[in-house]
């Protein structure tokens, strides 16, 4: 089944997240620190790609004190809140060495993004049912 959504471009990251929440089961707080951390990741995207930066150089930008106060500053955070969610996030596996995985360095300016789920029954063993 394909289920066609139109989303407004200031909406396209939230709703991107919201489509692999029923799976990540993550706090709106820690919903707004990866919107966060997702726009930064596309800013800094466009420096790898005029090859002034590589991806590494990116994780450490986002990961140092600077980087972590512009995420807190763009979704009105403080530090002290934002550190918080972000070792829930790590805590919860969504954030690892620090990275944001791969299938959330989205680009916001790609219109199109495609989510599938494929939903599998648990095998009973006999006598369970």
């Amino acid at each position: 089944m394909v289920i066609p959504v139109s989303i407004e471009p200031k909406d396209y990251i939230k709703a991107y997240l919201s489509a692999l929440n029923p799976i990540m089961k993550l706090k709106r707080r820690e919903i707004e620190v990866l919107e966060g951390m997702i726009v930064v990741y596309a800013n800094l995207k466009k420096e790898i790609l005029e090859k002034r930066m590589t991806e590494v150089e990116v994780d450490k930008r986002m990961n140092d004190p600077i980087g972590r106060k512009v995420i807190a500053d763009y979704i009105k955070m403080s530090r002290n809140s934002y550190n918080n969610h972000y070792s829930q996030l790590k805590e919860k596996g969504v954030i690892v060495n620090d990275r944001l995985p791969n299938f959330l360095r989205i680009n916001p300016a790609n219109p199109d993004t495609e989510i599938t789920y494929k939903i599998k029954q648990k095998q009973y063993l006999e006598g369970n049912l």
